[in-house]
């Protein structure tokens, strides 16, 4: 029995009224996503950003920054930790910026390279895992395309993010943008 005449988990031979209900169920999510990008785009129309940084922050000049900073502190110019209403600047931002910079991206390169430093030092010291017998040439069906198809979409997911979240913690101290994207003009 090779994968083409295998069975269905539980002895149910593939049939096609399991295929259209399976493409019934595809068609149906697919219909939801597209549905749903719709939604967004009603909702992101309706925010008005230019409204919102008018009201939000008014433009904050070097001086103000000084006064928080200093620890100067008036009406209008607040950090947000202090009990008040008028968290206009939130200087507890820029003491995590330098800790980032400092300790978390720098450690965070060396986890990251460490670790596949050690794994590939386990696979130069254990190498690769032989079979026991050698190959019949039987196949099983061990997983279901449903099963295959979940694992591959999270490892996709799982690279992007990783991808993503690198650039965010490290930016443009390891990856250059110019070699990416091109430098802009000046």
């Amino acid at each position: 029995m090779n994968l083409l005449t295998a069975q269905a988990p539980g002895g149910v031979p593939r049939s096609g009224k399991g295929l259209a209900l399976s493409i019934g169920r595809f068609m149906l999510v697919a219909l939801a996503l597209v549905l749903s990008l719709g939604f967004t785009q009603m909702a992101a129309a309706q925010a008005d950003p230019d409204r919102e940084m008018t009201t939000a922050a008014p433009g904050i000049t070097a001086d103000q920054w000084r006064q928080v900073r200093s620890g100067e502190t008036g009406p209008n110019y607040r950090d947000s930790r202090a009990d008040s209403n008028y968290s206009l600047i939130n200087s507890s931002g820029e003491t995590w910026r330098q800790i980032r910079n400092r300790w978390v991206s720098p450690f965070g390169l060396i986890a990251v390279f460490g670790m596949a430093a050690l794994i590939a030092l386990f696979y130069f010291i254990v190498g690769r895992k032989e079979l026991e017998q050698p190959r019949t040439g039987r196949l099983l069906l061990r997983w279901t395309l449903m099963k295959r198809a979940l694992h591959w979409t999270v490892a996709t997911l799982f690279i992007v993010l990783a991808l993503t979240g690198m650039t965010l913690l490290f930016g443009k101290f390891v990856f250059r943008p110019c070699l990416v994207m091109g430098c802009g003009p000046g």
